[in-house]
C-alpha cells in the first residue's frame, strides 16, 4: 500500500498535508494579526511533511504546486506578513523557535524586504522616508480584518471539493458566486477548467471566451489561467498558457516565473531554474523589486535542494 493511502492514526499523512495547506489558503484569504503566526506554522509544517512523503516516494505533486503558490503569496506580501507578526525583530525571534527548515522562502522575508528597500533607496533617495511614513500610516489605519472576499471563498470551497473528487460540488461553489459576479474573469476561468473535467468542452470553451472578453488584457487572462492550472495540478496546461503569453510578450518576467512552476511540477528542474533566472533578470531590468526577490529566493532554494 502506498504512502498516500496508508492510514496513520485517525487520518493519513496525505490528509494531514492537505489540511495544513487548506489552513494556509484560508489564512491568506484574510490575513491579520491573529492568524499570521498560524499561517507560518502551517506552511512550515506542510513543507516538512511534504518532504517526508516525497522521500517515501509518495506522489504529492499537486500538493507541492499549491505549496509553491502559498510560498509565492507570502513572499509577495512579505511586508504585510512581517508587520502582522509584530515587525522584523518579532519575525526573526519567531523564526528561531518555529522554523524546521530555515532555507524555506517563507523564512527569508527579511532578505526580501532588504532587496526591495535597497532598490527603492537607489531610485527615489530621501523620498523613501515619506513613502514609508505614508505606508505605515495606511497600514495602521486599515481594519484588523480584510473585507470579505467572495471570489476567494468560492475558490477555496471549489478547491476543497476537488480534493475529494467532487467536481459537481466544485462547479456549484463557483456557479453560486457567478450568479452575483457573472463577468468575473477568475470565476469564469475556474468554471472553464471544471467543465473541462466533466467533459463539457463546449461549455468550457464558452466560459473561457467570456472570461477572456472580460479580462483587462489577453496577457492577464492567460497568466491568471496558468496560475489556476497550478492550483489544480495541471502542469502541462501551465506551460501551454505561459508559452502563449511569451509568444506575444517575450519579455514578460511573470510568465517565466509561472512557467517555472509548471516545469517544476513536471520534474523538469533544469528548465524551471532557467526560467527563474530569466524571470529575475527581466524583473530587475524592469524595476520589479518584489518579483526579482521572489525569483532569486526560489532559485536559491532549488539550487540548495539540488546540492
Amino acid at each position: 500500500m502506498g504512502k498516500l493511502s496508508q492510514a496513520i492514526g485517525p487520518i493519513n499523512d496525505a490528509d494531514r498535508l492537505r489540511l495544513l495547506i487548506d489552513g494556509c489558503e484560508e489564512s491568506l484569504a484574510s490575513l491579520n494579526t491573529h492568524n499570521a503566526r498560524q499561517l507560518m506554522l502551517d506552511a512550515d509544517a506542510a513543507h516538512h511533511l511534504a518532504s517526508q512523503l516525497t522521500a517515501e516516494s509518495a506522489d504529492v505533486r499537486g500538493e507541492m504546486g499549491r505549496l509553491v503558490t502559498i510560498d509565492d503569496r507570502i513572499v509577495r506580501y512579505a511586508r504585510d506578513v512581517v508587520n502582522s507578526l509584530g515587525g522584523r525583530q518579532s519575525y526573526s525571534d519567531f523564526r528561531k523557535t518555529a522554523a524546521q527548515d530555515f532555507a524555506l522562502p517563507i523564512w527569508q522575508l527579511d532578505q526580501v524586504l532588504d532587496a526591495m528597500r535597497s532598490r527603492l533607496l537607489k531610485r527615489i533617495g530621501v523620498t523613501i522616508g515619506i513613502f514609508i511614513v505614508i505606508l505605515i500610516a495606511g497600514y495602521i489605519a486599515r481594519p484588523v480584518l480584510f473585507p470579505p472576499d467572495p471570489v476567494g471563498d468560492a475558490v477555496a470551497l471549489a478547491t476543497r471539493s476537488l480534493q475529494v473528487n467532487d467536481v459537481p460540488g466544485a462547479v456549484a461553489a463557483i456557479d453560486s458566486t457567478l450568479l452575483k459576479m457573472p463577468t468575473n474573469t477568475d470565476l469564469l476561468i475556474w468554471k472553464g477548467i471544471l467543465l473541462e473535467k466533466t467533459g463539457d468542452l463546449t461549455g468550457s470553451a464558452k466560459s473561457y471566451a467570456l472570461g477572456l472578453a472580460n479580462a483587462t488584457s489577453d496577457k492577464d487572462f492567460y497568466l491568471e489561467r496558468a496560475i489556476t492550472f497550478v492550483r489544480v495540478g495541471e502542469s502541462a496546461h501551465v506551460i501551454t498558457d505561459t508559452n502563449t503569453v511569451l509568444a506575444k510578450y517575450p519579455d514578460n518576467a511573470e510568465a517565466y516565473y509561472i512557467r517555472a512552476t509548471g516545469y517544476e511540477g513536471m520534474g523538469k528542474r533544469v528548465e524551471a531554474m532557467a526560467d527563474l533566472q530569466k524571470s529575475a533578470d527581466l524583473a530587475q531590468a524592469a524595476g520589479n523589486d518584489a518579483l526579482f526577490a521572489q525569483s532569486r529566493v526560489r532559485l536559491g532554494t532549488m539550487m540548495q535542494a539540488g546540492q
